[in-house]
Parts: C-alpha cells; structure tokens; sequence
C-alpha cells in the first residue's frame, strides 16, 4: 500500500513540475484534462466579424485564462446548416508589439460542432487552431484577421453569425 501512496505523490509532483517549470499547450492541455475548470471553454472573444466582405480587417488583443490549443471560429446560436463548408480566405497574423509572431492563410473548416443530436445544424465552426503559449507570446499580443476572399454563404446569417476564440474542443 505504501508504493501506491508514493507513486501518486510522485506523479502529482512530477504533473506540478511540468505545469510551472514548461508552460505549453500539451502541459496546459493535459492539466486541464485532470482539472477541468468551469469557464474552460468560454471564450476569450466573442464579435460580429463580416466574413462575407472583402478586405474586412479587424485586430482582438489575446488574453488566454489557460495554456491550451485555442481555435478561431465562427458560431450561430440559431444554427448553420450542417451543409455548410466554408469557402473563403482569411489571413490570421499574430503580433507581440506591432512584431509579426506567425501568419497563417485559412481556406477550409476544420470542424463543425453540432447544435443538437439532430445533427442538422452547427453551432460552431472552427477554421483555425493555435497552441497558447506561442513562441514569442506574451501578455502583449493580439491578432489581425483579414478576409482575403469572402464567404458569401455565410451571408445569410448575417445578424446572428459571430467570431469566437476560445479553447479548442477538438484536442
């Protein structure tokens, strides 16, 4: 009984240790698995962003509550036909200080998440993930989201489509 207490002491500090001394995705990830906060998923930017309008262009400065994969996407509370596939262009660039971190180019979904068991409806679309932390990230960083070709199928939602960050669902 005694080496199954140390083990798990051993493990428990191990776990700590990797939290504080490594902060990544994967650790954030993984902790999060063992420690499921309640605000975990909410997003960290919610805003109305004009998918379907060329050379739109707005920046959300980043303020993660965890170390975890984090998606960009766009959600309907109402529901986007589970037919939908995403068929524009947006080029996301993160920044630390008006420096150019990483720029990423955005051409297809990576995933829908169904509103019900219907399954005939999406309440989230995910187009692009990202870890937190990034190299280079700190508390000063934000990104620019730029249509480069819209999405005119998204159009139709157009007063009640949103963008969201939030921690991934996917990982």
């Amino acid at each position: 009984m005694g080496n199954v207490v140390k083990f798990f002491v051993v493990f428990i500090i191990a776990l700590t240790g990797l939290y504080f001394l490594m902060p990544s995705a994967k650790n954030g990830h993984l902790l999060n698995l063992f420690h499921h906060p309640k605000n975990l998923y909410e997003p960290i930017v919610v805003d109305a962003f004009n998918i379907w309008e060329k050379g739109f262009k707005k920046e959300y400065s980043l303020n993660p509550k965890y170390s975890d994969f984090y998606e960009i996407g766009i959600f309907n509370k109402t529901g986007i036909s589970a037919d939908y596939k995403f068929n524009g262009k947006i080029k996301i660039t993160f920044f630390r200080k008006n420096k150019v971190l990483q720029e990423n180019i955005v051409t297809n979904m990576l995933a829908g998440y169904y509103l019900d068991k219907g399954m005939k409806y999406y309440k989230q679309i995910s187009l692009f993930e990202f870890p937190v932390p990034l190299k280079g990230w700190d508390k000063n960083c934000s990104i620019v989201l730029e249509v480069l070709e819209p999405d005119t199928v998204v159009r139709q939602y157009i007063n009640s489509v949103q963008l969201y960050v939030s921690v991934s669902g996917r990982q």
